[in-house]
């Protein structure tokens, strides 16, 4: 997918989650923060250079994950999110994937102690809305190197299992304590949203 139509995807995904979830009275509890680097006014320039530096530094100026949540009922319960939009199935509907840089710093996060969850929209996996934290994503491949498609350079990627993430239903329930009946709907509304505006794709 072109990097207009991801980026257009993302921000559907992140303003419908935002409306069903973060902006509802239901959630009046939870902060949702802008953090990532998309959102930062850094000059061309400088992304232009930094996009060719491999290096832990950059990685992580360039791979900050979008959100911070903090829960101001719980002191402790304070996170990084990042949006994932998945919407072109290749055959595996219980695979996942995300940028392997990507990846690699969120768990970099993780070993230092710093809390990163990955909310997942897959359109084509039985359960659409999925959250996790990083260290609860399962890698089933990984690929190190850069590949060619049809359409150009593909960068390198994870493939993550799928069926061991939560719902963001069963997340929020977990980590905040919000009550399953009255999120419910919340939940029901944004996949029936997202799977109309962020239909399936096949690869060809």
């Amino acid at each position: 997918m072109p990097f207009e139509e991801r980026s257009q995807a993302s921000i559907t995904l992140i303003e419908t989650v935002s409306k069903h979830f973060w902006n509802s009275t239901v959630l009046q509890s939870l902060y949702h923060i802008e953090t990532g680097y998309e959102t930062q006014n850094i000059p061309e320039d400088v992304r232009e250079h930094l996009r060719h530096i491999r290096n832990k530094t950059t990685r992580h100026i360039r791979f900050t994950p979008d959100f911070l949540i903090v829960d101001k009922a719980d002191p402790e319960s304070i996170y990084y999110l990042e949006y994932k939009c998945t919407l072109t199935t290749a055959g595996y509907p219980n695979r996942g994937q995300i940028e392997l840089d990507a990846y690699d710093n969120y768990a970099t996060l993780q070993e230092m102690g710093v809390k990163v969850a990955v909310l997942n929209y897959v359109t084509y996996h039985n359960r659409l809305l999925l959250c996790d934290f990083i260290e609860n994503i399962r890698v089933v491949r990984r690929s190190e190197g850069l590949t060619r498609t049809g359409t150009g350079s593909r960068t390198p990627f994870v493939n993550t299992d799928l069926n061991g993430m939560r719902t963001l239903l069963d997340f929020l329930v977990d980590t905040h304590g919000i009550n399953r009946e009255e999120i419910t709907p919340n939940f029901r509304n944004a996949c029936a949203e997202l799977k109309s505006k962020l239909p399936v794709r096949h690869r060809r």
